[in-house]
């Protein structure tokens, strides 16, 4: 394979692993979220919590689904195919 693939592949695995780090912050603010939503006793709170709530999963969600489409694009074999990806 050529220089330029390996440097795209390598940017592309990259990518994948900074997706994987915000991904698990997301759960872990996500957690946090959850955690407060079920201990808290003002009502007033448990709707703007739920939204936060709904708001992080759908970050980490959005964070696997593309490295998801990152994994499927780091596995070509050939250059050609490399090519026909980008």
């Amino acid at each position: 394979m050529s220089n330029l693939t390996d440097r795209m592949l390598e940017l592309t695995n990259q990518w994948r692993d900074r997706n994987k780090k915000q991904m698990r912050f997301a759960l872990v603010v996500g957690a946090v979220i959850a955690l407060l939503l079920w201990q808290t006793v003002w009502l007033r709170l448990r709707p703007p919590l739920g939204i936060l709530l709904s708001g992080q999963l759908g970050v980490a969600a959005a964070l696997f689904l593309r490295n998801t489409g990152l994994t499927r694009t780091a596995s070509p074999t050939t250059e050609s195919d490399v090519h026909s990806t980008f």
